[in-house]
């Protein structure tokens, strides 16, 4: 029996660094490949975005390659993943903290400026010698905003390095999953709209500003109050508590990814919040009443699941490994 919580986390750095890391395989650049995160004051997910092309252009009928010629240079056409990152936040940024695998450039840093993101954390600044760089350094300052360079870390999607939507969706479930003290069972969801757009993450966790080691983690107790049950949010009603306080959302038509399928009472808030469809990777608990009655509900509500593929994530972090 366990009733210690799970040590074997990612740490809030590693974990925001990890899904810029995962959500840039999505990206078409066989060059360069890049990946953003805003997060605000709570840690609560604003934004990702990886480099690729404005919603609506297909990849296969634009440039592939840089060029002299502007119309036929592949850089004319791609959105930065920083930018993209703000633009599909589509929430007032004012004091996030902005997570970045490279440096922000002129234009990113403008876009970071306006918006008020006061935190900039990055990984890779290999053109610092550039004066583009040292513009943005000077605009970064005048500003008062606050950057650092992270140490890098590896992520790894079942050793892919281009990866379809269920996957990134579902690998990013299981990063932030990785952040969960449960020491049993580590579970991530993650909501996003009909375009694709991701709208919020969530694992299973304590309430915001319950401190983990001062609550129970076991799952047996002669009194409840000394189990974890009480207490744990999942990770479901996280990701749409999150999506419902940071900027209201109509969430119809949207989709949850899980990494494992939802319990009764999970089900039915899913239910109650519009959402349309539900993915999910695993189902250990379905010869459970509980979780024949999540389905009883989804069906009777209209609300599609599917089992889909999982995929394997590792990531090697500050002096650890973590592998979902």
């Amino acid at each position: 029996m366990k009733n210690e919580m799970n040590k074997n986390y990612l740490s809030w750095d590693e974990t925001f660094l990890a899904l810029c890391k995962l959500v840039s395989l999505r990206s078409k650049d066989k060059y360069h490949k890049t990946g953003s995160c805003i997060v605000d004051s709570k840690n609560r997910i604003m934004g990702l975005g990886y480099n690729g092309l404005p919603l609506g252009c297909d990849d296969n009928v634009f440039p592939k390659d840089n060029s002299e010629n502007v119309y036929n240079d592949k850089d004319t056409y791609m959105i930065p993943s920083i930018v993209n990152a703000i633009l599909l936040s589509r929430r007032n940024l004012e004091g996030c903290a902005l997570y970045t695998t490279t440096f922000p450039s002129t234009d990113e840093t403008k876009m970071i400026v306006q918006n008020g993101i006061s935190k900039v954390y990055y990984i890779n600044d290999i053109d610092h010698e550039s004066d583009d760089f040292i513009a943005s350094l000077r605009m970064l300052d005048a500003s008062k905003v606050i950057y650092k360079k992270l140490n890098d870390l590896e992520v790894n999607c079942s050793d892919k390095s281009l990866i379809t939507w269920d996957e990134a969706f579902i690998g990013l479930s299981k990063i932030v999953a990785m952040r969960s003290k449960d020491p049993n069972t580590q579970v991530g969801a993650c909501i996003v709209d009909e375009k694709h757009r991701i709208i919020s993450l969530g694992y299973n966790g304590l309430p915001f500003g319950c401190d983990d080691k001062c609550f129970p983690w076991g799952r047996d107790s002669e009194n409840v109050v000394d189990t974890k049950y009480p207490y744990v949010v999942h990770a479901e009603v996280n990701a749409i508590s999150i999506a419902q306080t940071t900027s209201p959302r109509d969430l119809s038509n949207s989709t949850i990814y899980l990494s494992l399928f939802p319990c009764n009472n999970c089900a039915a808030k899913i239910i109650q919040a519009g959402i349309s469809e539900v993915l999910y990777v695993l189902d250990k608990y379905a010869d459970t009443d509980a979780y024949r009655a999540s389905k009883r509900m989804l069906d009777e509500a209209g609300v599609v699941y599917r089992r889909i593929d999982d995929v394997d994530i590792t990531v090697k972090g500050y002096n650890k490994t973590i592998k979902r």
